[in-house]
């Protein structure tokens, strides 16, 4: 039977290529079928690119256990696939003592989940760290780092698929049914067929479980907004920096962040958006992001400014 595998990868972003990576080093057959022409075509490649410490996510939760671990074993891994890490660190920046009281939750929250080197430090701190930044207070994550998410998928598949993981570009998953024993997938101009399918489909991953029968699952497509700064506005900043997220925007706020490569990214900003294929910038949005971004760090100028993007997130829930 024409293109049959033991598992097949629905997407080819970073979640499905790290686990076709996985599955790499097993005895078995895989394929990735993804509906773009190249991995990371949608928010994989669309995002600040950091590697989060987990202080932001609720104690207790999955989420914060596989953040945490992680970020712990993240340097290892871009090591192996020889992509560029950065452990920069991160500063959280209160301007009011209402933000302080969040920071100390936060620091708190971190602390349940096991986040190592969670430190409150005060102006002078702030100055000597960062000395464009503003804030009364901030948290220091010790342990947040930035990457290339470009580079780290491209690793990811070029080791699956060195590992024998077959790729199918431009192969977009039309129907799933069955045939026996197997899954039958119509994808791209023909069929595939295998005994197991994983769902990494990012914001198409409600319609995917939908094909398989799963209909519970619904993703709301969330746009965020950045700006890219030209690398003359990197000597204002080492280091993420981001505001004390406020309950209802949706997003941890709009910071600045460095790339590996030297510029600076503002944004991103948080909106739901009707469609999952809207990746356009406006300019509305585009000028408040600016002025928050000046907020943080004072030097920035227009002029900084060479390009703007746009990623969607997917989210389970709703707008309220």
């Amino acid at each position: 039977m024409e293109n049959r595998f033991d598992v097949i990868v629905v997407g080819a972003g970073a979640v499905g290529c790290a686990i076709a990576r996985e599955l790499s080093r097993y005895r078995l057959s895989a394929a990735v079928l993804e509906k773009e022409s190249d991995v990371a075509a949608g928010a994989s490649g669309r995002n600040s690119g950091v590697v989060h410490a987990g202080f932001n996510n609720k104690p207790g939760s999955l989420m914060a256990k596989l953040c945490v671990e992680g970020n712990l074993g993240f340097e290892k891994l871009c090591g192996e696939l020889d992509v560029p890490y950065k452990k920069t660190g991160k500063l959280v920046v209160a301007f009011d003592d209402n933000d302080v009281s969040i920071l100390k939750r936060i620091i708190s929250d971190g602390q349940k989940n096991g986040v190592p080197g969670l430190e409150l430090i005060g102006k002078e701190d702030i100055r000597e760290l960062e000395p464009n930044v503003g804030g009364i207070a901030a948290m220091l994550s010790k342990n947040t780092a930035i990457i290339s998410p470009f580079l780290y998928t491209v690793a990811l598949a070029e080791n699956a698929a060195a590992n024998g993981v077959k790729f199918f570009f431009d192969t977009e998953v039309r129907g799933i049914g069955k045939s026996g024993d197997l899954f039958k997938l119509k994808a791209g101009e023909g069929y595939f067929y295998s005994k197991y399918i994983i769902n990494s489909a990012g914001l198409y991953s409600d319609r995917i479980a939908s094909m398989a029968g799963e209909t519970g699952y619904k993703i709301y497509p969330c746009r965020g907004q950045y700006y890219i700064l030209d690398k003359r506005a990197g000597e204002f900043l080492k280091m993420p920096v981001y505001p004390v997220p406020r309950p209802g925007i949706g997003g941890l706020g709009v910071h600045l962040t460095p790339t590996v490569e030297g510029e600076i990214i503002v944004g991103p900003s948080a909106e739901y958006i009707k469609t999952k294929c809207d990746t356009g910038t406006t300019e509305a949005v585009m000028r408040q992001l600016f002025k928050e971004a000046r907020e943080l760090l004072p030097p920035l100028n227009m002029r900084h400014i060479i390009g703007n993007y746009a990623g969607i997130r997917s989210k389970v829930v709703g707008p309220k």
